[in-house]
């Protein structure tokens, strides 16, 4: 009997001892390849700033092996335990039928629950055990893994900012260099532009350009042709508003003819300031000049004389043309002033630096008239000054047979220093073929340094555009005060010389100029930068 308890206590322990040592040499193994993982992680973190790509390639490919094998392990482990159960329950129910053939199936039921139990309570507890060991493992990983990241992003970023910083260092060195070029060039182009502009090849040339545009306009428009009938003019304006849209275009349309499109480039390289603020195209332009009237340009310091000139044109004279008054900004007429003018009827006020572009042109003082002709909103208009008193209605220049004939009527300024000058041989060196009745002029046959009387100018607009253009071109701010008005006096001379360079006939009215009142002797006076002596001059006694 205790031969066979002792038997029974053997046969029960060593498939426990069997299953307990496959544990722990599958443990022990898991451990040290776990270790071996661990120390290879380590090595490869000492050495991230050596082989930081290659690391990242075998840490993940390290990781993804283990756990492949984790879950190798897992599977292997399972069979295992599963052959172990079947192979231990075999060995018991040999053991079994031979020892305990004669014992009842109570004891045999109690024996199979109770390995039954223990054997799950081994297996749970084996378990349990490599399960935490994996899960340690993964997360000892997963901390390597994000230190590793971490510690990458930091460098990668501080890297970046090096090479941003480095970068910026470098962009700003070279807006400075470039800001410091263009500086130098900017000076250096309106150093060439100034000696451009007051040499003689460039009056020649834009007398080519200017004449070219004349001839360009007249034989698109076909201006000679159309004007010479009766009712010519409104057919010619017509033809304007109608066919004109390609004049203030930047890209053309494919069916444009070639001498459309040299006229539209030449039209805006000469005259740039035209469009974009009042005017947005060539046809609003032409739609805005409407019926006859007069212009005044005044300022403050003749804002007396203007108002005086309206009262006596409305209650002595009883001219009842519609007058428009202009001014070259805020500053150059108060409001007050501005409220006083505007208070008479058909009186109208505008702002001359608001038509055109006063980058280019910066219209000031004489300048102002020509572009307040162009400006206007008559379609023929009286220039006359602020200061100029009317014997005579002065609607009945309209009527004068010259001014009918071309458009055009201009008066004479008072015969002044006859013989060579230095103003006609500059005029003659680039006005080669003057049109006929430039070449009768007293100016250009040294007979006087003046010649035209601006204070009161009469144009149609529509029939002489071109000419008009071109004396405002004249004016524009640089022409004017680098070169022309250091050559004649003020804007004067500017309104028949712009016509002759655009081609178009003018009208000067022959009927010299008269002096009225005492005589004084002056013993010098300065023009244009030149001393002379004068005898006598003649003026109102006042």
């Amino acid at each position: 009997m205790k031969i066979f308890k002792r038997r029974r206590a053997i046969i029960l322990i060593v498939p426990f001892l069997i299953l307990l040592c496959s544990f722990i040499a599958i443990f022990t193994f898991q451990r040290a390849h776990y270790n071996k993982i661990i120390h290879q992680l380590s090595e490869n973190h000492i050495n991230k700033n050596v082989q930081q790509n290659i690391n990242n390639e075998v840490l993940q490919q390290n990781v993804s092996e283990a756990l492949q094998q984790n879950i190798n392990n897992e599977t292997l482990e399972q069979n295992v335990d599963n052959e172990t159960l079947k192979h231990n329950n075999n060995n018991n129910n040999i053991n079994n039928n031979e020892v305990h053939q004669n014992n009842n199936d109570e004891v045999q039921q109690n024996d199979n629950k109770e390995n039954q139990n223990d054997n799950t309570e081994v297996q749970q507890n084996t378990n349990t055990e490599v399960q935490q060991n994996d899960n340690t493992e993964v997360q000892q990983q997963n901390d390597n893994t994000e230190v590793q990241q971490q510690n990458d992003s930091t460098e990668v970023q501080q890297n970046d900012n090096k090479e941003k910083q480095n970068d910026n260092t470098e962009v700003q060195k070279n807006n400075n260099d470039d800001n410091n070029n263009n500086k130098e060039g900017l000076q250096q182009q309106q150093n060439d532009d100034k000696k451009i502009i007051t040499s003689l090849d460039y009056f020649i040339e834009l007398r080519n350009q200017i004449e070219l545009h004349s001839a360009l306009w007249d034989s698109v428009f076909e201006r000679e042709d159309i004007l010479k009938f009766k009712n010519g003019i409104s057919k010619y304006k017509n033809g304007l508003l109608q066919e004109s849209s390609f004049m203030s275009q930047k890209h053309f349309k494919k069916n444009i003819s070639g001498n459309k499109k040299m006229l539209a480039t030449l039209h805006q390289d000469l005259y740039p300031w035209l469009y974009g603020h009042r005017y947005h195209s060539f046809q609003k332009m032409i739609e805005s000049f409407n019926g006859k009237g007069i212009v005044i340009c005044t300022g403050e310091k003749h804002f007396r004389y203007a108002r005086s000139t309206i009262d006596a044109l409305r209650n002595v004279i009883n001219c009842t043309l519609p007058i428009e008054v202009f001014y070259a900004g805020n500053n150059d007429l108060s409001l007050e002033n501005r409220n006083i003018l505007s208070g008479y009827e058909n009186v109208y006020l505008s702002d001359i630096t608001t038509y055109f572009d006063n980058t280019i042109v910066d219209i000031e003082g004489w300048a102002i008239k020509p572009f307040a002709i162009l400006a206007s909103r008559f379609e023929e208009v009286i220039l006359m000054d602020a200061d100029v008193v009317y014997l005579h209605n002065p609607e009945d220049l309209f009527e004068e047979e010259g001014y009918l004939k071309v458009g055009t009527l201009f008066f004479k300024d008072r015969s002044l220093f006859p013989g060579p000058n230095d103003q006609i041989k500059w005029m003659k060196s680039w006005l080669s073929d003057p049109l006929f009745e430039t070449s009768k002029l007293r100016f250009y046959n040294q007979q006087s340094v003046h010649e035209m009387e601006s204070s009161t100018v009469v144009i149609h607009k529509i029939k002489t555009l071109t000419g008009l253009l071109a004396a405002c071109k004249l004016n524009e701010k640089r022409i004017r005060s680098e070169v022309v008005y250091k050559k004649v006096y003020g804007d004067k001379e500017t309104f028949w010389i712009g016509f002759d360079m655009a081609r178009m006939h003018y009208n000067l009215n022959p009927t010299p100029i008269a002096f009225t009142g005492k005589c004084y002797k002056i013993e010098s006076v300065d023009i244009m930068g030149i001393s002379f002596t004068i005898n006598y001059i003649f003026g109102m006694d006042i």
